[in-house]
């Protein structure tokens, strides 16, 4: 019972440190490691309809999660112009 819960914690844990490196566009990727890590998960919950169902939300949850960005659309330029003394 104890392998049957440690596994997929392993596996998860090893798809999250993968999955760092995932650049944040890139949607498919995050939708496969998702996809993976929910039906593992899902699988060790709650068999074979478990892993369908996990291996789908995980899916949409990694989609999402890779195609979020932390660019917010504020560009700041170059500074202006020092009117005054240097110190």
């Amino acid at each position: 019972m104890k392998a049957q819960f440690l596994f997929p914690l392993a596996l998860a844990a090893g798809f999250a440190v993968f999955a760092s490196g995932a650049e944040a566009s890139d949607e498919a990727l995050g939708a496969i490691l998702g996809g993976a890590t929910g039906a593992v998960i899902g699988h060790a919950v709650g068999g074979h309809n478990g892993a369908v169902a996990g291996g789908a939300f995980g899916a949409v949850v990694g989609a999402v999660a890779a195609s979020e960005s932390d660019d917010q659309g504020v560009h700041y330029g170059p500074p202006g112009a020092i009117y005054g003394p240097r110190l």
